[in-house]
């Protein structure tokens, strides 16, 4: 917050939090992702994205797992994805924020990474950070981070566990995770990743097989919302999630027929909401 938002004047154009946890799923299913993002780019990718779609729907065994299998698999052929300073970093540390300046105005940028130095030195044992001085190690950084929702469908395929992944928002005065109820619901992994200043935190969970996903999604979103939080947040209710009584007469308003997203949020999946 001191570096990145607070001044509204020079603010980061981007600021992006995650977690080891999250950090080692990456790195133990995505390179193969995040090299082929890097070759292709992301709208050349496209096309072997609809192909593992469309091997996922065939009916036949193990179709819908033999692609992020393979992925998995075959991970450890490419080296890691980081350039070897940021990789230095995660090795130490257990949470990591990507930081992306720009220059709106002038002297935008040495405003930034004033604020930065000084933060460090005030936390010379707890803080240190690494500049990307060239464009390889920046899209590196990027890449990784944006491969997390991807990877993470590799990670638990790999592992041969379930994923849940969701995303809420929290009141901005709150700074813990909230409790979850684990003693009910054990989390064998706990992947954390967030867009830092708005609050919007995005988690994966892995459980292992005994557990009822459902179930315990709807209890996340319980212990989510009694601390005044909202789940979900960023992405939409879909037909998963009911969404507060007027947040649904807004959309019936909107949509009398109830045509453009019939289900949405709890209501009628019928025409006209009958």
């Amino acid at each position: 917050r001191e570096v990145c938002i607070s001044s509204p004047e020079k603010m980061a154009k981007s600021c992006e939090y995650i977690n080891k946890a999250t950090y080692d799923a990456v790195d133990q299913s995505g390179r193969i992702l995040i090299k082929m993002i890097e070759l292709l780019g992301m709208m050349n990718l496209e096309p072997l994205w609809n192909l593992k779609l469309f091997i996922e729907s065939v009916p036949v065994p193990f179709s819908t797992i033999i692609c992020d299998k393979f992925l998995w698999w075959f991970n450890n052929i490419l080296p890691k994805s980081l350039p070897p300073e940021l990789q230095k970093l995660t090795d130490e540390f257990d949470h990591h924020m990507l930081m992306e300046f720009a220059e709106y105005s002038d002297g935008e940028i040495e405003h930034l990474m004033s604020r930065l130095k000084k933060f460090q030195s005030q936390h010379p044992e707890t803080v240190r950070f690494h500049v990307c001085e060239d464009p390889w190690s920046a899209q590196r950084a990027m890449l990784f981070r944006f491969a997390v929702a991807p990877a993470f469908r590799t990670y638990c395929i790999g592992l041969g566990q379930q994923g849940l992944s969701i995303d809420y928002a929290l009141p901005k005065t709150f700074t813990k995770y909230p409790s979850l109820p684990e003693a009910k619901y054990p989390i064998m992994h706990r992947l954390v990743y967030s867009h830092f200043g708005c609050n919007v935190y995005h988690e994966d969970f892995v459980f292992d097989n005994k557990t009822d996903v459902h179930d315990a999604k709807m209890a996340i979103k319980k212990a989510v919302e009694a601390v005044g939080g909202k789940l979900p947040a960023e992405h939409g209710h879909g037909t998963e999630y009911h969404a507060p009584m007027d947040t649904q007469k807004r959309w019936m308003k909107a949509d009398p027929s109830n045509t453009m997203n019939p289900g949405v949020g709890g209501t009628s999946f019928k025409k006209n909401y009958l």
